[in-house]
């Protein structure tokens, strides 16, 4: 809610968490959307539809945005841009983690690009796309276990431009342990294929 530009609205698709999510987000003037637990595309596709914009920002609840990330990504959109999405760097936030830091230097999130380029993939952590271009699409396939970000902007970026701003920065929490990072890959690996 510290952004720059503040959102029209924000929804926040909870898929049956035990951790308080629900409490906590009763003192904010958000839309809470329940998902039981049918994974991240059903959760991403139930944010689209109970959203209205026709720039929909997706951020994971491991991530925090910069103060100015909405306004350097929504600044691309503008009436006339041939831009579809818009996505941005993606910076470790538990560096104290040495599981976390090799997996993000691994992963090429250490030392991310400084110039604005077009990509073919982006990470719902820190993506904005136009309404029009998801529903065109299909929205997000929800018979993947995972990678269903990396599926959709793939179809995106295939007829359309995805931007990469260097300026839209948000912040990830890394695995903090090879047991946690195991159990992720082993799930993000069984979505690709």
């Amino acid at each position: 809610f510290h952004q720059t530009r503040k959102p029209d609205e924000v929804v926040v698709v909870d898929g049956s968490s035990a951790d308080g999510t629900s409490e906590i987000l009763k003192k904010y003037p958000v839309k809470l959307v329940t998902e039981p637990g049918l994974g991240f595309g059903h959760a991403r596709n139930l944010g689209v539809e109970n959203s209205t914009g026709d720039v929909v920002f997706f951020l994971d609840s491991d991530c925090y945005a910069e103060t100015d990330w909405i306004e350097k990504a929504l600044k691309h959109f503008d009436s006339g841009s041939e831009i579809a999405g818009v996505t941005g760097q993606t910076r470790l936030w538990n560096t104290e983690s040495g599981v976390a830091r090799f997996l993000a230097c691994v992963g090429g999130r250490m030392n991310m690009p400084k110039q604005r380029k077009f990509v073919k993939i982006a990470p719902t952590m820190n993506l904005a796309l136009r309404r029009s271009i998801i529903e065109d699409i299909g929205g997000f396939d929800e018979t993947l276990v995972r990678c269903e970000d990396t599926d959709l902007t793939y179809k995106v970026s295939r007829q359309h431009k995805i931007l990469y701003e260097p300026e839209a920065v948000v912040w990830f929490r890394g695995s903090p342990s090879l047991s946690v990072a195991s159990r992720k890959c082993l799930r993000h690996f069984t979505g690709v294929g």
